[in-house]
């Protein structure tokens, strides 16, 4: 059976920018990746994938949360180059607008997946969307 995978849109010291990385180990990781940036969390969270013996698959933006476009831009990535992806969660950190929270979830109907958020995203999402 196939590993499942994480998608991770987050920040790192190292990496190419707007690219599809594919990471299966953790010393794999900290040569692609580097060290986590001051205020980024995908690092961290690609550890703990690792840890639990899950396959990474990062793509790396400048600011967590910030570039909407390239959100984008990851999520027609990884239509075009990543289509037999089986997918077990997408972990989005700082996102919080609307059209990328939209297409991330449609990604998930279709994988059977999730969506990992942290309390402060969701209080972002919640006052942001407010009626």
């Amino acid at each position: 059976m196939a590993k499942r995978t994480i998608l991770i849109f987050g920040e790192s010291k190292e990496g190419q920018f707007q690219k599809l990385l594919f990471i299966n180990s953790l010393p794999k990781l900290a040569t692609i990746l580097g060290e986590p940036t001051e205020t980024g969390i995908g690092v961290h969270i690609a550890i703990q994938a690792m840890l639990y013996n899950l396959e990474v698959l990062f793509y790396k933006v400048k600011e967590e949360g910030s570039d909407e476009d390239a959100y984008l831009q990851g999520f027609r990535l990884i239509e075009k180059e990543a289509p037999s992806l089986i997918l077990g969660a997408i972990a989005l950190p700082g996102a919080s607008a609307p059209k990328i929270l939209e297409i991330a979830n449609s990604l998930c109907d279709l994988h059977n997946s999730l969506i990992l958020s942290n309390e402060r995203d969701l209080y972002d999402y919640i006052t942001r969307n407010r009626p």
